[in-house]
């Protein structure tokens, strides 16, 4: 009886084993499942670029397939055909190491096509065809960054989308519009530049709590569009953008709800810089087709205009002139900013005063003849030049480093419009249209590593 006791103690014993292996493989086998993967994509089956490996897939399409929710799809150089349904939780990339402007998506109609929530596409160019959406974004929770949209009809277009976020973007010679926001709310742009060649930079129209912060805007028709249909309501703070008026620099439609709420500006520390001379009838800030609402308007910089009538003459509020010939109406516009937010310093720090303690041997002017800038944390920068005039673009910005930037941007006013600059890339007809700076140019610089600094930029007396 003891022996059948023990034996039957054993077998128990084995079976209880036998049941915990079972259920820790099945266990360990769920938690490899669920752990977040990287799924590879080249169009190169044998990729000969280092840190790009052997390839799960030879289109982004195919990568999405083979992803799990959660796991993020790395896009090798290459370029890759459009059209693409994104319908996972899934962050596709650019390899980090590349130019972006290596890693291509064409598209026939959409560029991607975005179903899914909490969905992240950063690294990539977009290449259209001149006609749909270069990113179409119809679930919630998106992160578009770093990516460049061009020659599509809408470059990025949140499409009732809400708490999703465009950052630190290029969007240009888009037909319609580089930045569109429709229908949802919650929403973000924040750090693009948006071309002068979109014939309207960025378009916010039934969106709630939306916020327009640290961009550089233009557009052929405007900078920045905002409306809103019926009685929707209208709810957008726009703060410390540079607004290039092509014609207008902020056309607001018709907004019916007297409840809706538009900020432009309002606090000092949230001036828009409002730059270039828009060209009769055209405004900086145009209030039309008889609005209900009042536009908080104040605490922005207007072109370095100081007088109240001249920065009212290019505000424009049609019910108001149209009814009894007055200015500004609806738009408060005062007190307004005398210097462009953020300022950018336009000559390097002045040498220290010479102490007053009476010495028998005079003290000389100090005048640095290097300065250190620092452009930390990646993300857009203001670069004040203060070496030689007509220095090459290559040479002024080498003390940044090779690899911690991937774009520059200068304005050159109405006439002359944007030029840029793109590392390595000048080969390329057209994307190194910034030739040379002069002293005291001011560049706007997507700065991609962390702790930058320009070490040791010449000051030229």
């Amino acid at each position: 009886m003891r022996w059948l006791r023990s034996r039957t103690a054993v077998v128990a014993v084995v079976g209880l084993v036998a049941v915990l292996t079972i259920a820790l493989g099945t266990w360990q086998g769920w938690l490899a499942q669920a752990a977040p993967g990287t799924v590879y994509v080249n169009d190169n089956l044998l990729p000969d670029v280092e840190g790009c490996n052997a390839p799960d897939a030879a289109t982004i399409a195919a990568g999405i397939t083979a992803a799990d929710p959660g796991d993020t799809v790395v896009v090798c150089e290459g370029t890759y055909a459009g059209d693409v349904t994104v319908n996972k939780s899934v962050t596709i990339e650019g390899r980090a190491e590349a130019n972006r402007a290596d890693i291509v998506v064409e598209g026939a109609s959409d560029g991607f096509n975005v179903t899914a929530d909490g969905v992240t596409i950063r690294h990539i160019t977009f290449d259209g065809p001149g006609a749909d959406y270069g990113i179409h974004v119809t679930g919630d929770n998106a992160r578009i960054e770093d990516v460049e949209a061009v020659e599509w009809d809408v470059g990025i277009y949140l499409d009732a989308s809400n708490s999703s976020v465009v950052d630190s973007s290029e969007v240009d010679d888009n037909g319609t519009v580089g930045i569109s926001a429709s229908g949802g709310g919650d929403n973000e742009i924040t750090h693009n530049v948006a071309g002068a060649n979109n014939f309207r930079g960025v378009i916010v129209e039934d969106e709630y709590v939306d916020l327009v912060a640290d961009n550089v805007l233009s557009g052929s028709d405007a900078a920045l569009f905002l409306d809103a249909d019926g009685a929707t309501l209208l709810n957008v703070h726009v703060v410390r953008n540079t607004i290039n008026a092509g014609s207008d620099g902020i056309f607001i439609d018709q907004i019916d709800s007297a409840d809706s709420l538009i900020v432009i500006g309002g606090r000092a520390q949230d001036a828009n810089t409002f730059a270039g001379s828009p060209t009769a009838p055209d405004y900086f800030v145009e209030l039309t087709n008889g609005s209900e609402n009042t536009v908080d308007a104040t605490y922005n910089y207007w072109a370095g205009i100081n007088v109240s009538d001249d920065i009212a003459d290019l505000i424009y509020d049609d019910e108001v002139q149209n009814e009894a010939g007055g200015a500004a109406g609806g738009v408060v516009f005062h007190p307004w900013a005398t210097q462009p937010a953020p300022s950018p310093s336009p000559s390097p720090t002045p040498s220290p005063t010479p102490s007053a303690t009476p010495s028998p041997t005079a003290t000389a002017t100090v005048v640095p003849t290097t300065r250190d800038v620092d452009l930390s944390p990646a993300g857009w920068h203001n670069f004040v030049w203060t070496g030689a005039n007509g220095t090459a673009a290559a040479t002024a910005l080498d003390c940044i480093g090779a690899g911690n930037y991937s774009i520059a941007y200068y304005w050159g006013g109405p006439l002359e419009g944007w030029s840029r600059y793109v590392p390595g890339r000048c080969d390329v007809t057209g994307l190194c249209s910034l030739v040379t700076v002069d002293k005291y140019d001011n560049l706007m610089i997507l700065i991609t590593a962390s702790g930058v600094q320009c070490e040791d930029m010449p000051v030229d007396p």
